[in-house]
């Protein structure tokens, strides 16, 4: 009995000591920020894109912006609607919107990742064009409402016969309502 007395009085310090240390980190630490991808919340964000392009005899590279409002309508399913511009250095300025959807697969802490798909349409020059787009993304929430990050993305173009293909890298400033 006086071993075990003993063991358990040398040992005494050490576990409180151990206690203590977990309760201050835990105190001194922020919790971790999960981001508003729940039911019922809106995000509304805006996107600079930077890509290149294959398919066509003069690729280039383009520089375009969109804005999109999305929908929860299940946590982590957004469905929403995109509007964007573009400007190649060979071809005129178009304007498109359409309807999207995105899936948060995965998050931990303050980051979430997601894929997205979408379908925009465009008139120019008379023509009618068509973009179907797929992305890969995460976004760093700074805030439960807010987050920023890059998105990898493909996009498919098809107007009057000429389909050629865009990809890049996109950043995005959300704010999650």
């Amino acid at each position: 009995m006086k071993i075990f007395a003993l063991c358990f009085a040398l040992f005494l310090p050490v576990f409180s000591a151990h206690a203590a240390s977990e309760s201050f980190q835990s105190a001194v630490q922020p919790p971790a920020v999960a981001g508003n991808i729940f039911k019922g919340n809106w995000k509304v964000s805006g996107y600079l894109d930077f890509t290149g392009e294959s398919g066509r005899r003069d690729s280039g590279n383009t520089v375009s912006t969109s804005a999109a409002a999305d929908y929860f309508v299940f946590d982590r399913i957004a469905l929403g609607f995109q509007a964007a511009g573009e400007k190649a250095s060979d071809e005129d300025t178009i304007a498109t919107m359409g309807p999207r959807a995105s899936w948060y697969f995965w998050s931990e802490g303050r980051v979430a990742t997601y894929a997205g798909a979408g379908v925009r349409f465009g008139l120019t020059d008379a023509t009618v064009r068509s973009i179907v787009q797929a992305e890969l993304g995460a976004e760093y929430f700074v805030v439960p409402s807010v987050a920023f990050g890059p998105s990898f993305f493909f996009r498919h173009y098809n107007s009057r016969g000429d389909d050629y293909n865009r990809y890049g890298v996109s950043f995005d400033l959300g704010i999650y309502l």
